[in-house]
């Protein structure tokens, strides 16, 4: 039930996003990795969430904000329990083994932004040939990019732990089983965020 991340008012599902990475993460031991398709949202959430991880006495890390990713994945695995903010690059190749990655959260469904000249021209070329540019290029790029994300919190036979999807287009959109489809357990809990910040 996380408000719409578009629109000309975007601070209720900031907000929105803000509180629910933090009761999803600051109880749990372990790590967690929180995986953002911008750089604007995961900044504000970095900006909100630090004081309350530096009340907590845990350390919270966000991409681009003074190590490589590298580094990060460092402090990730030497402090075990800290919360990673990561976009673009930490979707793939990203890896953590056993517990200090003991979640991911996907903040929205990896879609590409459609406004990009590149991406406006393979819609137009898709177009042209009589396609639909969104069920030809945009769902399966997002799928795989989905898959990445997932994956990045099962590096391992032996590897567990929680993952937590905020974008409530996976259970409203027509398209959302696609990406159902992929996740490694059928069996999934519906949450609101108003039971989980009770």
């Amino acid at each position: 039930d996380c408000p719409e991340p578009t629109g000309p008012n975007r601070t209720p599902y900031l907000n929105c996003l803000c509180d629910v990475i933090h009761a999803c993460s600051s109880g749990l031991e372990g790590g967690t990795l929180v995986l953002f398709t911008n750089y604007s949202d995961l900044r504000h959430c970095f900006q909100t969430l630090r004081p309350k991880w530096d009340k907590l006495g845990r350390s919270i890390y966000a991409q681009g904000e003074g190590y490589s990713r590298t580094e990060l994945r460092n402090r990730l695995m030497d402090e075990q329990d800290v919360l990673l903010l990561g976009a673009e690059s930490f979707w793939k190749g990203f890896d953590a083994k056993g517990p200090a990655l003991s979640q991911v959260i996907i903040t929205r469904l990896p879609f590409e932004n459609p406004g990009h000249p590149l991406l406006e021209a393979k819609a137009e070329l898709l177009r042209e040939q009589g396609k639909s540019s969104f069920a030809e290029h945009f769902l399966p790029s997002a799928v795989i990019r989905f898959r990445q994300g997932v994956g990045r919190l099962i590096r391992s036979k032996t590897d567990i732990g929680d993952l937590v999807i905020l974008d409530t287009r996976i259970l409203r959109k027509n398209y959302g089983k696609s990406f159902l489809n992929e996740l490694p357990k059928k069996d999934f809990e519906i949450f609101s965020a108003g039971e989980l910040l009770q």
